[in-house]
């Protein structure tokens, strides 16, 4: 899901939705991060996800090519 910030700012989430509706679950996505145009996300109880980007609000995304990314500092991309 790609959100509108404003000022032509674009976030992207992911929310799968609960694993079950009749009880409690430990799960989720506890850590989703941008980089070179694809969204990487760890699932407590369904591992790791790469989704690509394919939205015309997160297309400049795709030009920004980092060699890498330490999730601690976020680096700027403009």
């Amino acid at each position: 899901m790609v959100r509108e910030l404003g000022d032509g700012v674009a976030a992207t989430c992911l929310e799968r939705g609960p694993l079950s509706t009749d009880s409690l679950v430990t799960g989720g996505a506890w850590s989703a991060y941008c980089y070179n145009g694809h969204v990487y996300s760890n699932d407590i109880a369904k591992g790791f996800d790469i989704l690509a980007l394919d939205d015309r609000r997160t297309d400049s995304a795709k030009s920004v090519r980092l060699r890498e990314l330490n999730a601690q500092t976020q680096p700027d991309y403009r």
